[in-house]
């Protein structure tokens, strides 16, 4: 079974029942299917809103599918950006330190 880390997007396949055990009960990890509905076209409008409800983000009742689909779509773009800045900052802090003598 593989699991996903919400905050980041990776994708996570436990080596051991105990490991996928806590990561069914923890509220960092959902569980990760490998099929279309991953797919933010072949979500339903129920599954769109669930998932923009669960990320924190604001829509109308009565946005379409097309909008919900955007407002999600911009949300994962969005993460992936932080994610990619926040590595770029750790990779300069590293260099940094490591001009510095820090290690």
């Amino acid at each position: 079974m593989k699991f996903r880390n919400k905050e980041t997007g990776s994708i996570l396949e436990p080596q051991t029942k105990s490991v996928e055990e806590m990561m069914k009960k923890s509220n960092r990890y959902e569980v990760y299917v490998e099929n279309k509905k991953n797919d933010i076209q072949e979500l339903t409008v129920k599954e769109l809103k669930d998932k923009l409800k669960e990320l924190g983000i604001e829509f109308s009742n009565s946005d379409n599918k097309a909008k919900l689909q955007e407002l999600l779509e911009a949300s994962k773009n969005k993460k992936e950006d932080n994610v990619e800045k926040s590595q770029n900052t750790n990779e300069k802090e590293e260099k940094r330190e490591g001009e510095n003598g820090e290690i």
